[in-house]
């Protein structure tokens, strides 16, 4: 097999080919597959809450009718803000890579990006869209690639830079959770999840600073696979980790050539996850007012354990596991109100976007028809007149 410097050097003498995604032939099934986990995680959510100690959901009509608007509408603004800030990111790479933003652009890749993500394992499927979004709106291929891979590589380590601190700070908010099982399960899950999501960061590091390991270590992964049958082609799977690892690396080098971009680009992403974790604070605050402000830093710390906890679960937006991981994290602080918050912080951040593609698929689907049945018309027509 080929070494890294053989690899490198096909790989930087290759430009990117911009192609189509290809489209789900069963769309429509994993759309209600999709419904059917997160019907299943509310399910289980209300199931497994009632059964903790003193968690008991309150009365739905009770907690509505003291529902805390100003709060509330706090919720509301970060939710917006979040997107907005990562079209800022966008932004700031897009001048930094080639010299122009165009707001209504990157707006609909944010959108774009964020719906595709949630409807595909692991999140994986909003980058390649939103590359072939960019293109196809005058963005050439290098330029496109380089804008996505880019805020994806530095958001990757300024989400596990975020996530870690939350979580070292408010890791004495675990031991508020009554149930052993939960808290036990919290913690050695996040732990996974962190060890999990580091391996790409860690692995372009020990390639900047040792690349004679790292290629030993990448072949001997391969040679592994191949014997455990996981790996079919050892060439295609030798160079599709090593591409991974080159599109990092490659990302941060052309960024850290524009240093204030790359310096205002880390703080922004930084902003963007702080309010990520925190945002169910606001939400829950909102429905309880024995949630004090000294516990923001509490429950971001368990919103981070807990998402952690599900990051490597391969449903879609981490459905049905996210809701579970983060009402039982949620339990420790707001008890009784934690499933209804869990509800309206996943429809702030998650179920408004599943619910916006549903309808934008319902109206193209829709629109196809009206298109399709006045087409057969006008070709009824044609042959009356021709008849």
């Amino acid at each position: 097999m080929k070494d890294i410097k053989e690899y490198e050097k096909e790989y930087q003498e290759q430009q990117p080919e911009i192609k189509e995604p290809k489209k789900r032939k069963f769309g429509w099934l994993g759309m209600i597959f999709l419904l059917l986990i997160i019907g299943l995680g509310i399910y289980l959510m209300f199931r497994i809450t009632d059964l903790l100690p003193g968690a008991k959901a309150e009365d739905l009509a009770t907690l509505f009718k003291e529902i805390n608007i100003k709060y509330l509408l706090i919720s509301v603004g970060i939710a917006v803000l979040i997107p907005s800030l990562i079209v800022v990111e966008y932004a700031i790479v897009s001048h930094a890579v080639s010299g122009n933003v165009r707001p209504g652009i990157l707006m609909k890749t944010t959108l774009l990006g964020k719906y595709y993500d949630y409807i595909t394992p692991f999140s994986t499927g909003g980058q390649p869209m939103q590359i072939h979004y960019l293109h196809k709106h005058d963005y050439d291929g290098a330029h496109a690639s380089a804008i996505i891979l880019i805020r994806y590589s530095v958001n990757i380590v300024c989400w596990l830079i975020v996530g870690v601190t939350l979580m070292a700070l408010g890791i004495h908010a675990l031991s508020q959770i009554g149930d052993n099982a939960s808290r036990i399960f919290l913690l050695i899950a996040g732990i996974v999840g962190i060890t999990i999501n580091l391996l790409l960061p860690v692995s372009v590091l020990i390639f900047v600073i040792a690349p004679r390991f790292a290629n030993a270590l990448t072949k001997f992964i391969v040679k592994v696979g191949m014997r455990l049958h996981i790996v079919k082609d050892p060439y295609k799977a030798l160079k599709k980790a090593y591409k991974t690892v080159f599109d990092f690396r490659m990302c941060f080098r052309t960024i850290a050539k524009k240093p204030w971009h790359f310096i205002f680009l880390i703080l922004v992403s930084i902003i963007e996850y702080f309010l990520t974790f925190a945002l169910p604070f606001f939400v829950m605050k909102s429905l309880t007012t024995s949630l004090y402000w000294s516990q923001l830093i509490d429950v971001a710390g368990l919103n981070a354990f807990s998402t952690f906890a599900v990051s490597f679960i391969p449903t879609p937006g981490n459905a049905g596991g996210m809701e579970i991981s983060s009402s039982l994290a949620f339990n420790a602080v707001a008890p009784g109100v934690a499933v209804y918050g869990v509800l309206i912080w996943r429809l702030f951040t998650y179920y408004i976007f599943i619910i916006t593609g549903i309808v934008l698929t319902i109206r193209d689907v829709i629109k196809k028809a009206v298109i399709s049945s006045r087409e057969r018309k006008k070709e009824k027509n044609l042959e009356k007149n021709n008849g």
